[in-house]
């Protein structure tokens, strides 16, 4: 084995690591984390509260999905130059998966990053006031919930339709 082929499995060896814990944190998130916060109310609302103002698990799917896609990247342009052969399963499907990862991060990104960092301005904001949110304050919490709702549930649909074309690549 060559420099250049332990380098391609090491490239390969993260992005299915860096994959596999994007990918299931996306589905462990939308099909059992938040069903849960969401039926056990107040509770719920500050559960993740304290795990949006410590941060550790945005920061290990960004980080996760940034590995993932770079990785992706850079293994799709060094087996096909440009764009893969649509004419064949193979390429169509990675292709398609890829295209799909990428619009799980850009959905995650768009949608609950923004919304996430505003709702941490807001805890702090409503921390240094010692009170209960206003209702303007409360109004946005809820909008920001939705979009952080809507964004995980978009971002797990793409995801689970990127992995579907990486398993057929």
């Amino acid at each position: 084995m060559d420099a250049k082929e332990i380098v391609r499995l090491l490239i390969r060896v993260i992005h299915i690591l860096a994959g596999v814990v994007w990918a299931g944190g996306l589905i462990t998130m939308a099909r059992f984390i938040s069903p849960v916060v969401e039926a056990i109310g107040e509770a719920g609302k500050e559960f993740m509260a304290e795990m949006n103002r410590r941060r550790i698990f945005q920061i290990t799917m960004s980080s996760a999905a940034g590995l993932t896609i770079l990785s992706g990247l850079v293994m799709y342009i060094s087996k096909y130059e440009r764009l893969a052969p649509l004419t064949t399963l193979q390429g169509l499907a990675i292709t398609a998966g890829s295209l799909f990862g990428i619009l799980a991060f850009a959905t995650a990104s768009m949608m609950q990053s923004r919304s996430l960092t505003r709702l941490r301005s807001i805890s702090q904001e409503i921390g240094a006031s010692g009170g209960p949110p206003s209702q303007e304050q409360a109004a946005e919490i809820e909008s920001l919930q939705e979009t952080i709702a809507k964004g995980g549930a978009l971002a797990t649909i793409f995801m689970v339709l990127s992995v579907i074309g990486m398993a057929l690549s």
